[in-house]
């Protein structure tokens, strides 16, 4: 499906077929402090610290659609030690790949790698984004930096 999604999209641009809503794009930065970027229709609309994915349990980089959205949900999957997490009540929720998402998750802190593959914000800042991401948002994942090797 990908491969025919940016085509159409071009074709809609040039023939003027735009959606009144606007578009948004979200960008997510592994550089640390980890964030999430906001743009809508080109304009920088909202930036929140975030937290990706443990590097047992990364985040998948690249470009993805969100293509299914919940106001509240249950998450469950396992740990990296095989053990098994259920958390009810996950809000604001954007899956982009499988079952990645961004979504609101309490946590102490935020801006580093501790999630296990989810793009977490702060749950306030999760309620913001969520009126912008839209079905079809696109959101992009950058690599962090890599480590510099031992001498």
């Amino acid at each position: 499906m990908r491969p025919l999604l940016w085509p159409a999209l071009l074709a809609a641009e040039e023939a003027h077929r735009t959606d009144p809503v606007g578009y948004t794009y979200a960008l997510v930065s592994q550089d640390l402090p980890e964030s999430l970027t906001l743009w809508h229709d080109g304009t920088d609309v909202y930036t929140s610290v975030a937290n990706t994915g443990l590097p047992s349990r990364p985040t998948p980089t690249g470009t993805y659609f969100v293509y299914r959205r919940f106001p509240s949900t249950t998450m469950a999957g396992s740990n990296p030690n095989g053990s098994y997490y259920v958390d009810h009540g996950v809000r604001w929720v954007n899956y982009f790949d499988g079952g990645v998402a961004i979504h609101g998750f309490v946590r102490a802190s935020y801006g580093f790698p501790q999630s296990l593959g989810c793009v977490e914000l702060p749950v306030a800042h999760a309620a913001v984004a969520w009126k912008w991401i839209h079905y079809g948002t696109v959101v992009t994942v950058l690599p962090g930096p890599h480590p510099t090797p031992a001498t």
